[in-house]
Parts: structure tokens; sequence; C-alpha cells
């Protein structure tokens, strides 16, 4: 009988997972975090800035590809990420000088080079193909010290456009709807056929 009893608690236990203590083992889907020293109050925010995306941006992140988050200061080189996102003033500023930066791109030949290097059929040492340098316009900086949580939101939506993060938008607009004044929550769910306008 007490066999029985000791299998059936075995039957009823529950796995719990426990909370991960280091924002790069926050596994989210097309999502890297990267970190360098950070203040309590910035891995607090980031932990739950990366565990708002997880929970509310897990459709989204499947057609953005290619992200990292940046937190603390001196944060490790990102290397062959789409989007980069900045998460707090130690973040932005020490990566101020940073290669992620600077997009280089290499420039096409003019087209009389590449005729006379077609008649001549030497390619001369001298004649390499230009280097232009570009500042990086896919970079997110999120600032504050640290950041506050809902004040990202509108950010992020802008920077991966409406179309490309629906939950989020829906997200953002449910907790609009809530942390507005009641008359004005009232109205809204009249407008929206919530409630009956005799109400």
């Amino acid at each position: 009988m007490y066999h029985e009893k000791e299998s059936d608690e075995e039957d009823n236990s529950i796995n719990i997972d426990l909370c991960k203590k280091k924002l790069e083992d926050i596994n989210i889907m097309n999502f890297t975090a990267k970190t360098g020293n950070f203040c309590s109050g910035c891995y607090a925010q980031a932990y739950h800035f990366l565990n708002l995306m997880k929970t509310n941006m897990s459709k989204d992140l499947k057609y953005n590809p290619g992200n990292v988050l940046l937190v603390g200061k001196n944060p490790a080189e990102p290397q062959n990420f789409k989007n980069i996102l900045l998460f707090g003033d130690c973040a932005i500023e020490t990566t101020r000088n940073s290669d992620f930066r600077k997009i280089h791109i290499e420039s096409k030949k003019n087209v009389m080079d590449e005729i006379k290097s077609k008649t001549t059929k030497k390619k001369n040492p001298k004649d390499k193909a230009k280097i232009k340098i570009k500042p990086n316009k896919k970079i997110l900086e999120l600032s504050g010290c640290p950041p506050k949580l809902y004040d990202c939101i509108e950010p992020l939506i802008k920077y991966y456009g409406k179309s490309n993060s629906p939950n989020l938008v829906f997200f953002n607009q449910f907790i609009k709807l809530t942390t507005s004044s009641k008359n004005k929550l009232k109205e809204t769910l009249k407008s929206l056929e919530v409630i009956s306008l005799s109400d």
C-alpha cells in the first residue's frame, strides 16, 4: 500500500523550469543577447524585456531573423546580425566606435575603367574596387539607465514595422486600452461594440 502511494506521488510530480540567470541563456527564436558589465537595474529591465519579446513576439521574430540585443558596457562585438538592439545608455555609449556601426560597401568600377581593362586585357594592381563606408541604419538604440520597459515597445514597432510585428502591435494596443482612464475605456469599448450604448 505504501509503494502504491509513492508511485502516485511520482506520477503527479511537476517539473519546474527555473528562471535563467544569464541573459544569454534566455532562449528566443532568431534572437541572441550579448552582455558586458551592467548594473542591476539594466539587468532586471533587460531580463523582463527579453521575456516580453519571448512571450509577445515569438511569431513576429519568426519573420525577422538575425537579431541581437547588446546590454551593458563594452558588450561582445556582434557579427553577421541583421538587426542590432542597444539596450541602455552604457551599451549605446561604449559602442560608438564599434565596427558594427559601419557598413563597408564595395563600389562597382566605373564603365571607362572596365572598358580599358577589357581592351588591354591587363589588370592594373592600382585599379582596386573602391570601398565606401556608410553608417549602419539597422541599429535601434533604447536609451535610459535602465530603459523603461513599456517605453521600448513603440520604438520596437517603428523599427520592425507594423506589418512585421502584428503580435507586438496587438499587445501594445491592449496595454493602452487597459491603462487608459475608465471613461476613455468605456468609450473605446462602446465604439468597438463590446458593450451597448445604454451601459
